[in-house]
């Protein structure tokens, strides 16, 4: 029961950590596009969104 916990919990982890860039980059490019206010820590959330997708969609 243990085990199956654990192993869900890291397959939430996984996933969490891999959509969780193009989340938080899409939310800072729209917030840049419609305010034009930076956001705490915006540079460096872009620049990991921009190492993990390299080629974001063109809007």
């Amino acid at each position: 029961m243990i085990v199956i916990s654990c192993l869900i919990f890291l397959l939430i982890l996984v996933v969490l950590a891999t959509v969780a860039p193009f989340i938080l980059g899409t939310f800072f490019w729209l917030w840049r596009k419609l305010r034009r206010k930076p956001l705490p820590f915006e540079d460096a959330v872009l620049t990991i969104y921009e190492l993990a997708y390299p080629n974001p969609k063109k809007f």
